[in-house]
């Protein structure tokens, strides 16, 4: 039965949630009229106030007036479980046959399932999501007593008060979801109604900084080893104003994708988390990490930034200081990547941080290591820095002159092929050569130089004339990279191009 106050959906629109403020006729239209306050206000239209004439008031343009018939009301959560976990045979679950096919699917084990769903006291594990839940039961301890994980997301919920008697009645719950709900911004006293929480969704929920916050500060989730925070429009000055989030001693994984977070300053709020190991970033407006800034997780392993705004590896650098713990990052869909590609990207983030082990969900080998951070050093990358110091040292090494801008000088270079050919009259050429010139132009060169077909894989390497006479004999860098400017490995000239022929593909 619909009343006022009563919690409502949309039957045409499931994302159109509100709550009923008046019921009664509407002048000038015929009927019953519910008026109806939504928690997107922009679906409304008018605060209760039609034609010169008031009716309830609320919000500005958040109301409207809808039929009876468009609107589903609220239930119990005992009652949604009762729907979806005890309807007998008309659960869903056993897979339908193709049609025309001729065939009987038998849904094995169906009646044992069937079974245990019906026993609601038996139930672990329930999931309400999208339903019109609004109210919890008094005796939902006693209906559902081996709840451990209940989603309650984008359900009709509006009242701590119901939330807390789910978790005070039943205590052993450990994961709670309460995403997507129109939660209100102010807790009356918890108690420890969530102290035996430890996971705790709270995505796309107004004024959950907020909300986080007070229970924190109330010291009620003491037990929480994981808190989502996604989609919250949370950004600089909501951390910056909110204080340190604390007294959450255990707290280990923290997700604040898809946020409005640009200030990595600003997570100084979260580095009174002792046990912080885990930290989610994905799709916020990040751009730098600075060298200097005083914002440390000491204890973070598993950092994620993927697609932010990060563009160089010098807005990278502060990581080496700010997570020294590092072992798996995920960088992917960064302006980086398409500034150097992907490759290079990889080799000079797995130079850069000495404990990483994975990176963007690949796990890194010991070459792969090595190769990383001898190109780290030989490439100057972030010259000056105490990690290309300490690569330096480590490999006795130095980095390449810096190459010269394309415009005001050309490069003498000279190409040779391993083996030799006998396509041409000589395996050597010199030529004056851009810098700018990418490492796929180069090979195209070689190929016309040595008579090579397209289909003749090769290898390029740059000796420098200078390590050509070295007495610890030559040292070769392998340009690897076909969209790469040659400019970008170092090379000033002079020097070879090496065109290595790989074996059983010599042209006679």
């Amino acid at each position: 039965m619909l009343g006022v106050g009563c919690r409502v959906r949309h039957t045409n629109d499931a994302d159109a949630k509100g709550t009923v403020r008046y019921i009664g006729p509407v002048e000038g239209r015929q009927g019953q009229w519910i008026g109806v306050e939504w928690d997107d206000r922009a679906r409304g239209r008018h605060d209760g106030c039609v034609d010169g004439r008031r009716y309830f008031t609320c919000g500005r343009s958040a109301a409207t007036f809808v039929r009876p018939s468009r609107l589903s009301p609220g239930i119990t959560f005992v009652d949604a479980l009762r729907r979806k976990y005890a309807s007998g045979p008309a659960a869903k679950g056993a897979p339908a046959p193709e049609p025309g096919s001729g065939l009987e699917v038998e849904f094995v084990g169906e009646a044992d399932v069937l079974a245990k769903q019906s026993q609601l006291h038996q139930l672990a594990c329930v999931s309400v999501r999208a339903s019109n839940v609004a109210r919890v039961d008094d005796d939902i301890g006693q209906q559902c007593p081996s709840l451990i994980e209940v989603d309650l997301e984008d359900t009709l919920l509006d009242d701590w008060e119901h939330i807390a008697r789910v978790t005070r009645q039943v205590p052993g719950i450990r994961e709670l979801r309460l995403s997507k709900n129109a939660l209100p911004s102010t807790i009356p006293p918890m108690g420890d109604a969530f102290a035996r929480l430890e996971v705790l969704m709270l995505n796309a929920v107004d004024s959950a900084w907020t909300l986080i916050l007070s229970l924190t500060g109330a010291n009620c989730l003491p037990n929480l080893r994981e808190l989502f925070l996604c989609d919250n429009a949370i950004d600089d000055a909501a951390l910056a104003s909110g204080g340190p989030l604390h007294h959450l001693p255990r707290l280990r994984k923290l997700d604040l994708s898809s946020n409005l977070i640009s200030d990595w300053n600003q997570l100084h709020c979260l580095t009174d988390l002792p046990s912080l190991t885990d930290l989610c970033l994905d799709r916020n407006r990040l751009a730098q990490i600075p060298v200097d800034s005083r914002v440390t997780f000491p204890n973070l392993d598993t950092l994620s930034i993927f697609r932010n705004g990060f563009a160089s590896i010098e807005s990278f650098a502060g990581l080496l200081t700010a997570t020294p713990a590092l072992v798996s990052l995920r960088t992917n869909g960064n302006p980086f990547e398409d500034v150097v590609g992907i490759r290079v990207a990889r080799s000079q983030f797995i130079g850069l941080l000495p404990r990483l082990t994975t990176l963007n969900r690949s796990e890194i080998g010991y070459r792969e290591r090595q190769d990383a951070e001898i190109a780290f050093v030989q490439q100057a990358v972030l010259p000056g820095s105490t990690r290309h110091s300490a690569l330096s040292t480590k490999y006795d090494i130095a980095p390449k002159p810096k190459p010269m801008p394309a415009a005001t000088k050309t490069l003498q270079l000279t190409f040779r092929c391993v083996p030799p050919t006998s396509n041409t009259a000589s395996n050597a050429a010199t030529k004056n050569i851009l810098p700018s010139m990418t490492v796929h132009l180069i090979a195209q060169l070689c190929r016309r130089l040595f008579g090579l077909k397209p289909s003749d894989p090769i290898d390029l390497y740059y000796q420098s004339a200078a390590s050509s006479s070295s007495s610890s004999g030559p040292d070769r860098v392998l340009l690897d990279d076909p969209r790469q400017a040659i400019a970008t490995y170092g090379i000033c000239g002079p020097g070879d191009i090496i065109a290595h022929l790989h074996p059983g593909h010599c042209p006679k």
